[in-house]
């Protein structure tokens, strides 16, 4: 399971920072996933389900275990992730 993003409180954003051109600003959920992704979020790697689902859109989300949408034909599939191998080309 992903761990939840961290409160403002607890991150200990009670007010508005400032930007470096001195302008107010809030930090999102977004901006916090950008600066902490690598270090806190790491992928899920191996063998994980891919379930077919329905929240406001139809997609698809990669869930660590199987759940009773696997019993349904064509819902779930099993998927091995591997981390890929960056090429740093000039």
């Amino acid at each position: 399971m992903v761990k939840p993003i961290p409160s403002r409180r607890e991150r200990g954003l009670r007010k508005l920072d400032r930007d470096e051109y001195g302008e107010h600003y809030q930090e999102t959920n977004t901006d916090y996933l950008n600066k902490h992704a690598v270090e806190e979020y790491p992928p899920p790697l191996g063998d994980v389900h891919l379930h077919l689902i329905y929240a406001r859109s139809v997609h698809w989300r990669v869930v660590e275990r199987g759940s009773s949408v696997c019993k349904v034909p064509g819902r779930c599939h099993l998927v091995t992730l591997v981390r890929r191998q960056t090429d740093v080309q000039s």
